[in-house]
């Protein structure tokens, strides 16, 4: 998920103007959900859906429906494996079923092992992305700028380096037995 939030480290005030020392932030910050898969040949297109919407396994099953399975069939030609984390909608037996039925293989991931997973790093470089760059000040600049981030930055030899990263973590994460390595 991604939500507008204040740009600003520090804040300047003279002394004894007290109407400015508290600094106002919105309750309700804008956001929105982003999916998006990445592989060795590329990324996949960009899912975005209001962050007022819970999504559910349902949903999810929808968003690999009009995401995930094009950019598979079209790249691999169906011949590949899906890796995500262990996120409750992920493993329902709802999705568990819908997978099975389109003949979707799936990785299996541990628990808790963020380091592994190269989407991770991918969220990562977006949300530092828009808050040093883009510093969105309403939901069109904020999804904009997750459009730009995934059409411009995430290229092919981009994504193969976060693919690759999985490699570079693994034996640290085996010998930390399978704990955090950062």
């Amino acid at each position: 998920m991604l939500q507008l939030e204040n740009n600003s480290k520090r804040c300047i005030v003279k002394k004894g103007d007290e109407s400015r020392r508290i600094k106002s932030q919105a309750k309700h910050p804008v956001k929105i959900n982003v999916w998006a898969g990445i592989s060795w040949e590329g990324a996949t297109s960009l899912a975005i859906i209001d962050g007022n919407i819970r999504v559910d396994s349902k949903i999810f099953c929808e968003i690999l429906h009009d995401f995930y399975l094009p950019f598979a069939s079209s790249v691999y030609g169906g011949n590949c494996h899906l890796a995500h984390d262990n996120d409750p909608k992920h493993k329902s037996r709802f999705t568990q079923e819908w997978l099975s039925k389109n003949n979707i293989v799936c990785l299996d991931w541990p628990p808790e092992s963020p380091d592994l997973n190269p989407i991770e790093n991918v969220w990562h470089q977006m949300k530092e992305f828009i808050r040093n760059e883009v510093k969105p000040k309403n939901k069109d600049e904020l999804v904009n700028g997750v459009k730009y981030f995934w059409s411009e930055k995430m290229t092919r030899v981009r994504c193969k380096k976060y693919v690759r990263h999985i490699f570079d973590v693994i034996n640290k994460v085996i010998e930390v037995h399978g704990g955090r390595t950062a």
